[in-house]
């Protein structure tokens, strides 16, 4: 007796399981409003790394080197200008998965939070620390 029951029922929920899905009407999207003008700020002058800094904001950050020397630099334009060792270098931003590092062939600086990294061709890597006191 139960298995004319159950049989009947199993294969019912069978048959609704393999049912197609209704297709739920499709709403219009709203209007789109206008959006609002952009505007373009001014560039200004801040001290603080320029990890995540717009390319027109000038951003001037004084670092203190294990080498008892301040190294000054300016991030601007995607662009790193700074003297290290008597040589004056303006290196190009490229990519980077974390920070902001500039870098031609034979120089590097990557800025990452409060620090800077220096590595330079035949030269040990140096890490300076950012002394303007801004986070």
């Amino acid at each position: 007796m139960q298995v004319r029951i159950l049989l009947p029922v199993a294969l019912t929920l069978a048959l609704v399981a393999c049912d197609r899905p209704k297709e739920t009407p499709k709403t219009e999207p709203a209007p789109a409003t206008a959006p609002a003008p952009a505007t373009t700020p001014a560039p200004t002058t801040e001290t603080s790394p320029a990890g995540s800094l717009p390319s027109l904001v000038d951003t001037i950050v004084t670092f203190s080197c294990p080498d008892g020397h301040n190294l000054t630099v300016r991030f601007h334009d995607q662009r790193a200008d700074f003297s290290l060792a008597g040589q004056s270098l303006s290196l190009p931003q490229v990519v980077s998965a974390s920070g902001a590092r500039y870098s031609d062939e034979q120089t590097t600086l990557w800025n990452k939070g409060r620090e800077v990294f220096i590595e330079q061709a035949g030269k040990p890597d140096m890490t300076c620390q950012d002394t303007s006191g801004n986070d």
